[in-house]
């Protein structure tokens, strides 16, 4: 998602190790302020206590999105700060692992998604389903991410899900 903040709303991406005016094209947690920020979700008592914990001095919501800001001031949102895993010093998301496998010509659907381990640890473990008719292997796309991505934001498992197939009697 991309655009430009609404009419009378206030913008900025703030640096998630520095808390300061990110630089454009650099990411970071999106922070708005304008009219219709507001603190809470009616009849949602715990959303309601988070979102309130995220308003911040001079009105300012931290909104949870990490975004990025070009030069023309137009922000692109690029996924959920709650949805982020620090590996090895590195921010991971789980979008990254995404888009490198549907770089893949056999890919049709990827998802990855955040699971705990046995021990509590979190897991990325990639589901993926294939275009009809072409084929790839578990170890084949994770040594094509290998290739794509540095060696903490590997998933940790892919798992090829294959579509049912409808036979008309």
């Amino acid at each position: 998602m991309a655009g430009l903040p609404l009419p009378d709303t206030e913008a900025k991406i703030v640096d998630l190790d520095r808390g300061v005016i990110a630089e454009p094209e650099k990411i970071g947690e999106l922070w708005v302020r304008g009219p219709q920020v507001f603190a809470g979700y009616g009849g949602k008592a715990d959303k309601n206590a988070s979102a309130t914990a995220r308003v911040l001095k001079d009105g300012w919501l931290a909104t949870g999105d990490i975004a990025s800001m070009d030069e023309n001031g137009f922000f692109t949102i690029i996924y959920r700060k709650e949805n982020m895993l620090i590996r090895n010093g590195q921010r991971v998301f789980p979008r990254q692992i995404e888009e490198a496998l549907y770089e893949h010509p056999a890919l049709a659907f990827a998802h990855v998604k955040r699971e705990k381990d046995a021990y509590g640890v979190d897991m990325l473990h990639a589901f993926v389903t294939l275009h009809r008719n072409l084929a790839a292997t578990e170890e084949e796309l994770m040594k094509y991410c290998a290739k794509r991505l540095n060696p903490g934001a590997l998933p940790d498992s892919i798992t090829i899900e294959h579509p049912e197939i409808k036979v008309e009697a």
